[in-house]
């Protein structure tokens, strides 16, 4: 048995997880909550989102990691606790 290919089932997870295309992209992130107006185009143009490209500037296709997707969903839906809560207990 040849070692150095890796196993189809590690490759799996890997496999579900790429989002080819601008609709698929916009679907999955429909499906995590976002509006149906959501435009994915913009979202690249941004460059916060983490969508990028394949192809050349003429036929370039959409691309997008569902699991990179859905942790940026996460960072930007939950809001940050940086600052010290202010109490009003008394400091001795």
């Amino acid at each position: 048995m040849d070692t150095t290919q890796p196993d189809i089932n590690e490759a799996e997870p890997f496999a579900n997880d790429l989002l080819v295309g601008a609709q698929k992209i916009r679907d999955f992130l429909i499906s995590l909550g976002m509006p149906e107006s959501v435009d994915v185009y913009y979202l690249k143009k941004k460059k916060d989102w983490p969508i990028g490209k394949s192809g050349t500037e003429d036929s370039a296709t959409l691309i997008a990691s569902k699991r990179r997707l859905v942790r940026y969903a996460q960072k930007i839906a939950i809001p940050k606790n940086d600052a010290p809560q202010k109490t009003d207990a008394p400091t001795s």
